[in-house]
């Protein structure tokens, strides 16, 4: 907690130098890891946070743990922010490749979605027909990457946005977030399709 504090209120080299001395404290926690590896991309030190990610990787999620700890930060959330950090340095590929593997093992994950929609070659009908069908059964998932598809002009067409139906009572949380969604694609891009609900 002292790392991420120290982190938001501006003084990351004070959060890395406890984030060090907490790695020595607690070595099998990805969490402090994970905290030291945030407060080194938030100064621009993207490079150096990769070892610490991959650390995470290597220590897995805490299995039976003493204290707190977030789940997935020793895999999928560990995954995601690799994928993050070679964006930020300006792989694409590699970028794709880790959010790629943080989806594999965890496939709830709505921000994974958009990455991947904007990263993967979607001119590629397999790959474009597998999202697609992962984003079918989620509505804000769906959003994502319809808009996806629409910013780089990709075979909207060929795509049946029809006979989707959610259950209101299933995706009552992502309601709001969906229908700002379709509205904004809908007005941006000019999209027609119909989605139905259940009651």
């Amino acid at each position: 907690m002292l790392v991420v504090a120290l982190s938001m209120t501006g003084e990351t080299a004070e959060a890395i130098k406890y984030a060090e001395r907490g790695e020595n404290i607690f070595p099998y926690l990805p969490d402090i890891r994970m905290d030291h590896a945030h407060a080194l991309i938030q100064v621009g030190r993207v490079a150096d946070a990769i070892p610490l990610l991959l650390q995470c990787r290597q220590l897995g999620d805490v299995k039976d743990p003493l204290i707190d700890t977030v789940p997935g930060l020793g895999s999928f959330l560990a995954a995601a922010e690799l994928g993050r950090a070679w964006l930020l340095l300006g792989d694409t590929a590699c970028a794709a490749e880790w959010y790629l593997t943080s989806f594999r093992e965890n496939t709830r994950q709505e921000n994974i979605v958009w990455f991947l929609a904007n990263l993967l070659p979607l001119e590629h009908a397999s790959i474009r027909a597998q999202l697609y069908n992962v984003c079918k059964q989620d509505p804000l998932c769906f959003a994502y990457f319809v808009q996806a598809c629409a910013v780089r002009g990709e075979g909207l067409a060929a795509l049946d946005f029809r006979n989707f139906t959610w259950s209101p009572d299933r995706h009552a949380d992502r309601t709001v977030a969906l229908d700002r969604g379709v509205e904004g694609i809908r007005a941006i891009y000019g999209c027609v399709y119909e989605i139905e609900s259940v009651c």
